[in-house]
């Protein structure tokens, strides 16, 4: 009688401890998907070096504040899709650094997204760009030549 007590135990102890303990990754929770989910304001369009586009006197690396007419809204749903409508800078070289800035006619892009830490992917057919997620700011780092765009951000509405 004993000894099936002690193998009652041992087989309760074995059950228990084989339990799905994985601890796998799970993914993001609820209340990080929710920090995503949602429009977002293009806020700033930036550049290696500072401009006086709109020739008022004033230089900026961000763009916005010299071209009026640069605009752009993210949107993020909780279906894991994204929409993006923007109007981009248009930028030709001239001579000897200098450049001339316009703004195209707008675009409309969609995909589908992901959320893998602090680091929102965002995919449009085969290509995937990376979006840094810092409160309620998205940063997209960019790093072109002549003259470097160098990032993209966005503020959550």
């Amino acid at each position: 009688m004993k000894l099936n007590k002690v193998l009652g135990a041992c087989l309760t102890l074995l059950i228990i401890s084989c339990s799905s303990d994985d601890n796998g990754d799970t993914g993001p929770s609820q209340e990080e998907l929710n920090q995503v989910i949602g429009t977002w304001q293009l806020s700033q369009v930036n550049v290696s070096a500072a401009q006086d586009v709109d020739n008022d006197g004033d230089s900026s690396v961000n763009l916005i504040e010299e071209l009026s007419c640069l605009d752009g809204t993210l949107t993020f749903t909780a279906d894991f899709k994204w929409s993006l409508q923007t109007v981009n800078p248009v930028i030709t070289s001239i001579t000897n650094d200098q450049f001339a800035f316009s703004c195209d006619n707008g675009v409309q892009n969609a995909g589908s997204w992901a959320l893998q830490g602090n680091i929102v992917l965002i995919r449009e057919g085969v290509n995937t760009s990376q979006l840094n997620l810092s409160g309620t700011t998205l940063t997209e780092q960019i790093n072109e030549n002549l003259p470097m765009l160098t990032s993209k951000v966005y503020q959550k509405n």
